[in-house]
């Protein structure tokens, strides 16, 4: 039977780059732009404001992710100590 062999990572290198996804997750800006747009059709604003809505909503469902994938990294590997 096969094994997997080990993969061998320093504790401070992992750290290091859960910090650095974490700030740039952070970062991540999920405000809502306010476009205006001069000429434009009823159906089309409505559809525009619809679409721009789902984007927000999915850029902070997948900041939330990250942050908490990072998070459940750090304990999983505490527990593993």
């Amino acid at each position: 039977m096969l094994s997997m062999p080990e993969i061998k990572r320093s504790q401070n290198d992992i750290n290091k780059n859960l910090e650095k996804l974490k700030h740039r997750t952070k970062d991540i800006s999920t405000a809502h732009t306010n476009v205006k747009f001069s000429i434009s059709t009823l159906h089309f604003l409505e559809k525009i404001t619809s679409i721009e809505e789902t984007y927000y909503r999915a850029l902070d469902e997948y900041k939330r992710t990250l942050l908490k994938v990072g998070e459940d990294i750090q304990a999983k590997i505490k527990k593993i100590k």
